[in-house]
């Protein structure tokens, strides 16, 4: 049997009824877990702190969802400058507004190794902000009108 819960949105499940704080982390693929925190929602109540160790019954009437936070800023760059940021995911607007520049008139492009990713016809897209993010701003061409 599939035990079924989110994480910051996502639908995971596990194969255990009782899992701990440590293994829904690694099931979210949030490591190392110490730069972390979780919180669980229940309904009616506010989110409550989950420690590592801690067990949690995915059965447990009126649990919601579950949170997680980075405990220190997420460092990612931008033309070479870099920027901090305590989201897990940023849209590029949501970039163009921590690094001060307007979005209609420039749009990103992440450098992944020998790849680049644009997002300029997609800027409401979620980025993934984990794992020290390169980007460059490139200027949006003005449209030509015959």
């Amino acid at each position: 049997m599939s035990f079924n819960f989110k994480v910051n949105g996502k639908q995971l499940s596990s194969d255990n009824k009782i899992i701990s704080g440590s293994e829904i982390l690694k099931i979210a693929s949030f490591e190392p877990e110490e730069d972390f925190d979780l919180y669980k929602k229940i309904q009616g109540h506010e989110y409550e702190p989950i420690q590592f160790d801690e067990n949690v019954d995915l059965e447990e009437p009126g649990i919601e969802k579950f949170k997680v936070s980075p405990r220190k800023s997420i460092k990612f760059e931008v033309d070479d400058e870099e920027y901090e940021t305590i989201e897990l995911e940023l849209t590029p607007i949501e970039i163009f507004k921590i690094i001060g520049l307007d979005s209609s008139k420039f749009y990103l492009k992440q450098i992944k190794g020998h790849m680049d990713i644009t997002y300029k016809n997609d800027e409401h897209k979620s980025i993934d902000m984990l794992g020290h993010l390169k980007f460059i701003t490139c200027k949006r061409e003005a449209a030509t009108v015959s």
